[in-house]
């Protein structure tokens, strides 16, 4: 069992690794809650210039234990599931802003299907994120591959980058790309 959490957080840390490296300095990124946009923050170069916004109790609370990116933390009501707000008030809130890179954690990735989740609250915050930025990347660990949930996020069309795992099988990956997603596949990536 110890052997499988190791490597799921590897896993975790390349998808992270590999989405990080997309950033540039000076953005306001926005990161949506999930273990993968959490790892994230291990990857941001301090002193760019960079904010990050969040609707994730624990991602601001490790960019603050940082110390050396500024944050913005979506408020509204707290999903206990989740530690993360994502009800009216978080979207109102999004609706104001002007992101220039989010980072969206799928619950489930399909080339029929898009990209989709299992609460209905957490879709519509995440169309929000997805409508106020400007560069849309998507991360999507090989389970979530090729499942569907019920509500609906984006197609492909709707986001600009979907960051998936360098084994996921070739029949997937040439359904995701036939349908439109454009991949960007882990390497065995080391911290920014």
């Amino acid at each position: 069992m110890s052997a499988k959490v190791v490597q799921a957080m590897a896993r975790t840390h390349e998808l992270a690794a590999t989405a990080a490296a997309t950033v540039l300095p000076g953005e306001l990124l926005f990161l949506d809650s999930g273990s993968a946009t959490l790892a994230i923050v291990d990857f941001l170069r301090g002193n760019s210039s960079l904010t990050v916004a969040t609707n994730s109790i624990d991602i601001a609370a490790m960019v603050i234990n940082r110390g050396d990116i500024p944050l913005i933390l979506v408020g509204g009501a707290v999903s206990a599931v989740v530690g993360a707000c994502f009800d009216t008030a978080a979207s109102q809130i999004v609706e104001e802003m002007n992101i220039d890179r989010c980072f969206i954690e799928a619950g489930a990735v399909s080339a029929q299907d898009g990209i989709s989740v299992h609460n209905h609250s957490d879709a519509a915050f995440k169309r929000a994120v997805l409508r106020r930025s400007r560069k849309r990347i998507a991360v999507a660990s090989a389970e979530v591959l090729d499942e569907r949930a019920p509500y609906r996020v984006a197609n492909s069309h709707e986001i600009d980058c979907l960051v998936v795992e360098k084994n996921v099988s070739t029949l997937v990956t040439d359904a995701l790309t036939a349908a439109g997603f454009i991949l960007m596949k882990t390497e065995n990536s080391t911290k920014i």
